[in-house]
């Protein structure tokens, strides 16, 4: 607010007005995605977010029910409170800073005295927007997380990961060092006897937190054996894999010497096809295409079943259509990159001493760059906003 007269009021009232505006937006859509979140769980949670403007009503709302739904959600509300009740409690409804006067003719903001200073605006709000940045992407991905439903009622999947973090080995679940642990557990999360079992089994099932208790998961479809044949004939139809300057067939490009290399990838892949067609079931298929496409995304170890279970429909659907069969394992077997996916997809899921077999069978040690990444998992490690 100015003391030198109406003009500078005239430029600040506009940005603050704004400013104030794109802070209820966002918090009103960041409760339609804990709205989301809360339907995924099982609970009715509804806000009135056309008839309510107050950001500190907004606000309340939202720390509430969302520090309720998920306790990580603390953390983050905790940088945002105190910037938000400052604009709620200076401009709540968004009108001190649409019009100059209030309803009684009285001038907004007298009684604050100087001016607003555009630095420090910037600055606060700058701020503001990061934070809020980081809430917006947390709600985007806790919508993902909770589509797994790698939950209980008090746990959130990084609940059940730091679980597991603790549990001894799973053939030590018999002994007294885990009724002990399991004892502290239950007190630190204040969950009953049965929910731990459920979080056990959760934790059992799942790729990322088997590893952690020693427990070994298999492919969905596959076999180590049957991997490792298909990639037997893969690297005969990319001799060149290892070179990652190796282009693919480009029509402007096109000379007899491609064409014969076409013809002669022609002819491997039929060989391939009449090879391994008895082991082409629907489950094989499935778990090739898995391993490939989850691999571009490395995020959830249970999107890598939900890609099978997909591939599975789809492929039980032509399981008698020979011509369906091959082009389904042609297109898999032709991809150039799958040696790559394979190892991205295989480290991720923590098959960790076969990538390493294939690794070293196909001296592929310095070839592919993100590995030492994939063998410290630091390439996914969720931030520390996350909770794991």
């Amino acid at each position: 607010m100015s003391s030198r007269g109406d003009d500078v009021d005239d430029l600040i009232y506009p940005i603050c007005f704004n400013m104030r505006h794109s802070i209820e937006l966002r918090l009103k859509g960041a409760i339609e995605e804990i709205i989301k979140i809360s339907n995924i769980k099982g609970i009715n949670l509804e806000f009135d977010l056309s008839g309510s403007h107050d950001i500190g009503n907004i606000w309340d709302f939202f720390q509430r029910e969302s520090s309720i739904l998920d306790r990580r959600f603390i953390k983050i509300n905790a940088h945002l409170n105190q910037t938000i009740r400052d604009i709620a409690d200076i401009d709540a409804t968004g009108q001190t800073f649409r019009y100059p006067i209030d309803s009684e003719s009285k001038k907004h903001l007298l009684d604050l005295g100087g001016n607003i200073s555009c630095r420090i605006l910037i600055i606060k709000f700058t701020e503001l927007e990061k934070n809020l940045d980081t809430l917006h992407y947390f709600t985007g991905y806790l919508a993902d997380e909770y589509r797994f439903n790698t939950y209980t009622k008090n746990l959130s999947r990084a609940d059940i990961f730091k679980i597991a973090q603790q549990l001894p080995n799973r053939s030590e679940w018999s002994s007294k060092e885990f009724k002990e642990i399991k004892e502290k557990i239950r007190a630190q999360y204040q969950i009953s006897s049965n929910e731990f079992c459920k979080a056990c089994d959760l934790i059992q099932l799942n790729y990322e937190t088997a590893y952690l208790i020693q427990k070994d998961l298999t492919f969905l479809g596959l076999t180590e054996e049957k991997i490792l044949e298909f990639l037997s004939y893969w690297v005969k139809l990319n001799p060149n894999f290892r070179d990652r300057d190796s282009e693919d067939f480009s029509l402007a490009s096109f000379d007899a010497s491609i064409f014969d290399e076409m013809i002669s990838r022609n002819t491997l892949k039929k060989e391939a096809v009449k090879a391994l067609y008895s082991s082409l079931t629907p489950e094989y298929l499935a778990d090739l295409n898995a391993l490939f496409y989850f691999a571009r995304y490395l995020d959830f170890s249970e999107s890598y079943q939900e890609t099978y279970s997909l591939e599975l429909r789809q492929a039980i659907l032509y399981a008698d259509n020979k011509k369906e069969i091959s082009a389904n394992f042609l297109h898999i077997f032709g991809k150039r990159n799958f040696i790559d996916n394979l190892l991205y997809s295989l480290y991720f899921l923590n098959f960790i001493d076969f990538a390493e077999k294939i690794v070293k069978l196909y001296d592929l040690e310095s070839v592919i760059e993100p590995l030492d990444k994939l063998r410290t998992r630091s390439a996914f490690v969720k931030s520390d906003i996350c909770g794991y």
